[in-house]
């Protein structure tokens, strides 16, 4: 072969090589330049990555659904610059379509779903989720640091000019209140009104329900429903709110919600746990918060851990009408004494009744740690095309994802694209406690 036809046909793989990444030019150049020398015995491996529903955690506490940080980005490797939790750096954000995915449930309702072979960190090391069984126990993170600044709202100067109102540009504590509420209970009657469910036994709440309304819309007319018990409440400017705020998945807790104080987190739960039963069981009080949505519970159990508070979720048993809803619980002495003095209720009388109930029961637990383990309850695999995603975090190699600590990826994608153009065989790295794939 010619001098020259060896040029045009390794400048033709090198660009094979980098399409579909971006910023990648000098690694993909290296990497020929590499086999050229004779190094054509590469270790490479396979993508371990989470699924886009996955919450991650910024190190300032700052929640995210994953896939809203890829923004729409298709399959690629992409340069980031993102401050994660745990202290570290994401440098790149991995971005693949797989079609084998597991799932790993714990006892306490922690959930991650990811490729076979995404690690997560267990009392024996990182394990992948294929490998893991129940019984096996793994870390969770079991708080989370609160955000320092506020979620300022999208379009809503727009959105005041218009109504000619004069409402907060950042998610305050009042309208987290108010948007807690409406999640469980509320819903848009038509474009200018919207309804709030309210039990016959609820005056007071329904008094105080409808100042907060009256505080954040600016608006006084709001009336209940003979019969239908529901507060209605008549405003164009209230109803363009709660659309923003609300998150377009439905069934999540909302984006904004997620980044927040946990000043305004907790004025949100608030909102949200007035749905929830006081229930007295075997002589303990426990909250007892359900939902059809698992995901919503997901996003609660999170902002929880972000106040200190430790919950579990029951997923609930298929009937014949399906599955109805899933159950969030919050128990015991110290989680129970912490949600009254950082959440608490709307209503005065619910959290008079949980104080009296915790002051003459008998705990005698042990208090929680920032690091604990809980047991893996489940484990199940799944054969469907999603898309999933990674972050590489040079130095601590870790990230939050839905409470559990998950590796990073550790793999270049570009040597794996270069033994594929090159029909070269794949070497499965051998992934330890004491071992960083990368550095194999």
């Amino acid at each position: 072969m010619k001098l020259d036809d060896l040029v045009v046909r390794v400048q033709k793989f090198e660009e094979e090589l980098r399409k579909p990444f971006v910023g990648r030019d000098e690694e993909s150049r290296v990497i020929v330049l590499a086999l050229l020398t004779g190094e054509h015995a590469i270790f490479i491996g396979e993508p371990g990555c989470v699924t886009g529903d996955t919450i991650v955690a910024s190190d300032d506490g700052r929640l995210f659904y994953v896939e809203d940080l890829a923004k729409g980005l298709v399959p690629g490797i992409y340069v980031t610059d993102f401050p994660v939790f745990p202290s570290g750096k994401a440098t790149e954000l991995h971005v693949y379509d797989v079609r084998e995915t597991y799932e790993i449930i714990t006892e306490k309702g922690f959930r991650v779903r990811g490729t076979a072979n995404h690690p997560v960190m267990t009392r024996h090391g990182w394990v992948e989720l294929r490998n893991l069984k129940s019984g096996d126990e793994v870390r969770i993170l079991a708080r989370l640091p609160s955000p320092q600044h506020y979620a300022v709202i999208p379009h809503v100067d727009r959105l005041n000019v218009k109504y000619g109102r004069e409402g907060s540009k950042v998610l305050d504590k009042k309208t987290a209140e108010l948007l807690g509420f409406f999640s469980v209970r509320g819903r848009f009657l038509n474009e200018e009104t919207i309804g709030l469910e309210m039990k016959s036994n609820e005056t007071m709440l329904l008094r105080k329900v409808k100042s907060v309304v009256e505080d954040v819309s600016g608006s006084d007319e709001c009336f209940v429903t003979s019969g239908r018990g529901m507060l209605v409440c008549v405003s164009a400017y209230l109803v363009r709110l709660l659309e923003l705020l609300s998150d377009p998945v439905s069934g999540r807790v909302p984006k904004l919600v997620l980044s927040s104080p946990s000043e305004v987190s907790e004025a949100f739960l608030r909102g949200v746990f007035e749905s929830a039963d006081i229930i007295l069981g075997g002589g303990k009080p426990y909250l007892l918060l359900r939902s059809e949505s698992r995901a919503f519970l997901e996003g609660i159990q999170l902002l929880l851990l972000r106040s200190g508070i430790l919950s579990s979720i029951l997923d609930c048993e298929e009937g014949l009408n399906g599955c109805k809803s899933h159950e969030l619980v919050v128990s015991g002495g110290r989680n129970l004494s912490v949600f009254l003095s950082k959440v608490g209720f709307i209503s005065e009388g619910k959290s008079r009744e949980l104080t009296s109930l915790i002051g003459s029961s008998e705990f005698g637990e042990d208090p929680i740690s920032d690091f604990g383990w809980d047991v893996v309850k489940s484990v199940k695999r799944f054969e469907d095309l999603v898309r999933v995603y990674d972050f590489h975090v040079p130095g601590t190699h870790s990230f939050f994802t839905n409470g559990l600590l998950s590796h990073n990826t550790a793999k270049s994608a570009l040597v794996r694209r270069a033994a594929e153009l090159l029909n070269a065989k794949f070497f499965k790295y051998l992934l330890t406690r004491y071992t960083e794939p990368s550095e194999l």
